[in-house]
């Protein structure tokens, strides 16, 4: 496992929350200097990255809305909505395989970025967060979430590899926001995961991924966000989205796209 902070391996400096200068349409909700731009367009121009799929999560009920293309998410099971943590609205994911997902945005053996900022009402036991998986085993695919107080990364191959695992030493805690970030950077064959704390220090993990097979488990393929079938619950999400391909490659694109959120100087 790898550390690495915003200058190099294991250099960190401590985040501040600053003022932002936005891109029109990025919306500013309750914590200073962080902007949740509200439509793809505008998360483009605010972080020069074009994304897949981008999720607000300001829904009161039902599916969870592509702001950037045309891949909206199902609701299962009763996820409870409109939860409010620092003046941005969410949903809690507060039981077993409450979540919003479709068998859609699988990566294959191609380069994916996948993010979310989010909390945790407790830190004991398993949370997801976000992933994508097959949806009877979750033999293949990525995965961000929970493992009592830590984030952890997975990336799953049956094909070839195996899975390849790395975990943020952040210490997470409650009432608390976080961006969480994943890719798989199939160019530099390499995994890559970053958490964030609001106002807080980012931190940057990375794993050899040489040799590693497909991601896809075909038509199971499931993606989305909240519990899966080997992860409980227990986390709320406010905002997240995925981007697929060679654009989601590069070793400082998690870094860049904190820093451009306004999570990081």
């Amino acid at each position: 496992m790898a550390l690495e902070g915003r200058h190099g391996p294991l250099t960190m400096r401590p985040g501040v929350d600053r003022r932002d200068r936005s891109a029109r349409g990025a919306r500013r909700v309750g914590v200073r200097g962080i902007v949740f731009p509200a439509t793809g367009a505008t998360f483009a121009a605010q972080t020069g990255l074009t994304l897949d799929s981008l999720y607000t999560f300001q829904e009161a009920s039902g599916n969870l809305l592509d702001k950037a293309g045309s891949t909206d998410l199902g609701v299962n099971g009763a996820p409870t909505f409109a939860q409010t943590l620092l003046g941005r609205q969410g949903i809690y994911y507060d039981a077993a395989d409450e979540r919003h997902a479709a068998q859609v945005h699988d990566p294959g053996a191609a380069s994916m970025l996948a993010f979310a900022v989010c909390s945790f009402v407790a830190v004991t036991g398993t949370g997801g967060i976000f992933g994508g998986y097959d949806a009877a085993d979750a033999l293949d695919g990525w995965l961000a979430y929970r493992n009592i107080n830590t984030v952890e990364f997975h990336i799953r191959s049956s094909a070839a590899g195996g899975s390849k695992s790395v975990a943020a030493t952040t210490t997470l805690t409650t009432g608390q926001l976080y961006l969480v970030s994943l890719q798989v950077d199939r160019a530099a064959n390499t995994g890559r995961g970053r958490i964030t704390p609001r106002g807080g220090v980012g931190e940057g993990v990375s794993v050899d991924i040489t040799g590693l097979g497909t991601l896809s488990s075909g038509g199971n393929h499931l993606s989305g966000f909240g519990s899966t079938p080997l992860l409980g619950p227990g986390v709320s999400v406010y905002y997240g989205g995925i981007k697929l391909g060679a654009g989601a490659e590069g070793a400082t694109r998690l870094q860049t796209l904190h820093r451009s959120l306004g999570w990081e100087p």
